[in-house]
This record gives C-alpha cells, sequence and structure tokens, in this order.
C-alpha cells in the first residue's frame, strides 16, 4: 500500500495545468517588465496614470492562449526523466533569463539554468523543450524541434532555436527587416488592402496565434492569417525601462508597432465598419480601436507605411485585390453592356422567332402542298415541251 501510496498520480506529470494568481502576475512583469504598483497592489485598479497594471484588461487574450499552451505540456515520457519544468515559476525563471540575455546562445542559457536542479537533472529533449516554451510564450512565435518534416507549408508552422543560436538572431531571422517600400505601392496598399476589400477578392481572413505568419496569404486555399494578438503587442510597446532591468525588445518595438499599424489601419481600419465587423467575427483583439499608431511612431506616419516587415505580404495582397478587381471590371462592362443593349436584343430575338413561327405554319397549310404540286407538274411540263421543239428542229 505504501508503494501504491508513494506512486505519483497522472496529473503529477501535468504541472502547469493551472495557473496561479501570483504567477500570472509575474508572466506580466516577466515578459513586458512590468513592477509592481503599490497604490493598487497590481490589480489594475488604481488611479495612477502610468500604473502599467491597468493594461490587464487588453491581455485577456494573450493569457487565454497562455493557458492554452501550458495546460497540456507534460514530458513526452512519463516516470523516466526529472521535470523540466515543476511549476509556471520555473518557465517564468526561463522567460527572465532569455530576455535579459538576447545575445545568448541556447545552449549556454539551458546550462546555466539548469545547473540549479542538482542531480535531479532532466534529459536533454526536455531542457529544450522547456526553453522552446519559455521562448514562444515571450514571442509568439511557436519554437518546436521536431515535426518539422509533417510541415507542408511554403511557412514554418514551428521554427526551430539551434544551440548555438541567440534569441535576438531567431527573431530577426524568421521576420526579417527589408527596405522601405516604394511610396507609390504604400499609397495602392493604404487604399485598397482592406478586410473588406479581401472578402470581396475570394480570400477568407482567418484569426493566427502564431507572430510570424501574420499576413501571410495561401494562394492555395485563397486565405490569409491575421495576427490577433492586439494586447500582446500593445503591452510590448508599454514594456517598463528601468536601472536594474533593461527591456532588451527581443521583440523590435518597431515590429510590434508595424503589426498594430497593419491590423488597426490597414486591414481592420477602424474607420470602416465592415471591415471592423471582419475583425469581431474572427474574434481578434478589438484593442486596435483605440490605439492611434502614429503616436507612438518616432518618425511619426511616414516610418510607419514604409512596412520594412511585412511590405513583402502586402504587396502579394495588394496583386490579388487589383487583380480580382480587374476581372470584376470587365464583368461589370459586359453586363453594362447588356442592360444598354438588352431591348434590342430582346426585339430582333422575338422578332425572328415569330418569322420562324409563320414560316413553318405557311408550310404546314394543305393548299400550299397542293400548288407546290401544280407548280412542280407545270414546270416538268414546261421543259419537256422544250425538249419536244428542239427534236423536231433537230
Amino acid at each position: 500500500m505504501s508503494t501504491a501510496s508513494a506512486s505519483p498520480h497522472y496529473l503529477d506529470y501535468f504541472p502547469l495545468r493551472v495557473i496561479p494568481p501570483d504567477s500570472q502576475d509575474a508572466l506580466y512583469k516577466a515578459v513586458f517588465n512590468w513592477i509592481d504598483c503599490a497604490q493598487c497592489s497590481n490589480a489594475g485598479k488604481c488611479g495612477a496614470g502610468n500604473c502599467l497594471w491597468t493594461q490587464k484588461r487588453i491581455l485577456g487574450l494573450y493569457h487565454q492562449h497562455y493557458v492554452d499552451l501550458t495546460s497540456c505540456c507534460s514530458p513526452r515520457d512519463w516516470g523516466t526523466s526529472h521535470l523540466a519544468l515543476r511549476s509556471h515559476d520555473d518557465l517564468i525563471i526561463i522567460i527572465r533569463l532569455i530576455e535579459n540575455q538576447p545575445k545568448t546562445p541556447r545552449d549556454v542559457l539551458i546550462k546555466k539554468h539548469f545547473e540549479s536542479y542538482g542531480t535531479s537533472q532532466p534529459i536533454d529533449v526536455e531542457k529544450g523543450r522547456a526553453f522552446d516554451l519559455a521562448f514562444s510564450t515571450l514571442t509568439m512565435i511557436p519554437c518546436s524541434e521536431s515535426n518539422h518534416h509533417l510541415n507542408s507549408e511554403p511557412i514554418a508552422v514551428w521554427v526551430t532555436w539551434k544551440n548555438d543560436q541567440t534569441a535576438e538572431q531567431l527573431v530577426r531571422s524568421t521576420i526579417p527587416k527589408a527596405t522601405f517600400m516604394d511610396p507609390g505601392i504604400a499609397c495602392r496598399v493604404l487604399q485598397s488592402v482592406s478586410a473588406e476589400q479581401l472578402e470581396l477578392a475570394k480570400i477568407k481572413i482567418v484569426a493566427t496565434h502564431k507572430f510570424h505568419k501574420h499576413l501571410y496569404f495561401d494562394p492555395r486555399l485563397r486565405v490569409v492569417h491575421i495576427f490577433v494578438h492586439v494586447g500582446f503587442l500593445r503591452a510590448t510597446l508599454n514594456a517598463r525601462c528601468d536601472a536594474f532591468r533593461p527591456n532588451n525588445d527581443i521583440v523590435p518595438r518597431d515590429l510590434a508597432l508595424e503589426t498594430i499599424y497593419t491590423v488597426a489601419d490597414v486591414i481592420f481600419r477602424r474607420t470602416d465598419f465592415a471591415s471592423s465587423e471582419v475583425a469581431a467575427r474572427i474574434k481578434c483583439d478589438m484593442g486596435f480601436l483605440d490605439f492611434n499608431p502614429s503616436q507612438w511612431s518616432e518618425d511619426g506616419d511616414a516610418a510607419l507605411i514604409g512596412f520594412p516587415y511585412w511590405g513583402r505580404r502586402l504587396s502579394i495582397l495588394l496583386k490579388e485585390v487589383e487583380s480580382a478587381r480587374r476581372k470584376s471590371g470587365w464583368l461589370l462592362l459586359l453586363k453594362k453592356r447588356f442592360n444598354e443593349n438588352g431591348r434590342v436584343m430582346i426585339f430582333i430575338g422575338v422578332l425572328t422567332m415569330v418569322v420562324a413561327i409563320v414560316a413553318v405554319v405557311y408550310q404546314a397549310r394543305p393548299g400550299a402542298a397542293d400548288v407546290k404540286s401544280r407548280g412542280d407538274e407545270a414546270g416538268r411540263c414546261g421543259k419537256a415541251n422544250e425538249t419536244y421543239d428542239g427534236s423536231i428542229m433537230l
């Protein structure tokens, strides 16, 4: 009996299935560099204008995603290895380590963290999975070492964090920054690439929780993915910097800002009711409605509409919208021509049918057949007379 009571319960292999309230606050402090508020005790209900905890209201979608991400987290081989993540606190410690040392290679960070485990060392695979989960939580870019051979999409669903690679390098290679978009093309994007226009072009808009899949267009399915975690991006912009824990911006601020801009002023357009309805339908975080990205840009709107991160994907969507618009234009022109000439065409058609019916009726009359037979007979007689007269002359 004592042996049975000492054996672990299967729930023990799901140590992150529940997140305590204090761990939730610790998560926000780790990911967004928030500091404790003495006035509201981190409840977010104080009147202090600089209290970052008031933003907890916009992180509901991110919190639910974190719960979904961690609640089923479990070792692959139960009972054969010590747990790499014994609680949410272990995961949060790893997040802090990655954020504070974004230029340190992954293998160095792993070794440094698990030194504190002493003789209860997890196997290497579980150590790597713990750091992958921490990176995914910190950046919203899903990270995994396995199952890449099952991926059939042109864009990787999961990214791989190599041992000699830093967290900063991984983010910048996954979402690279390119040159600024041509101003003329940028203006056409702002005019044409909205949720309403995309749907008119028969492109379906779907939500994604994967940051690097934002604005990715699948031409085979005619689906475009929109990153819906606006609250996460806003909190990233509002991250607190202090002398003890400087914000190293693993997720670059200009990337977060440009992403919000593409959601708020390009795709779902705060002033466009039809496009905003699409945002609500796909359960997008509606925090973009009261957010003005241009107020956060150091260089104003000019820097935002350059789209150095998402310009290539926006250009693809622009081509799809304009191509669909040209096809629609030809159809409208044909329809207009038909409407203009429709009555004439109908009159000609009716007249042709009347003439055909009259001809059929006339041919079907009994007298018409007799007249025709007499005419044929007279013709034969005349032909015979001509032959006869000819023979006499000969």
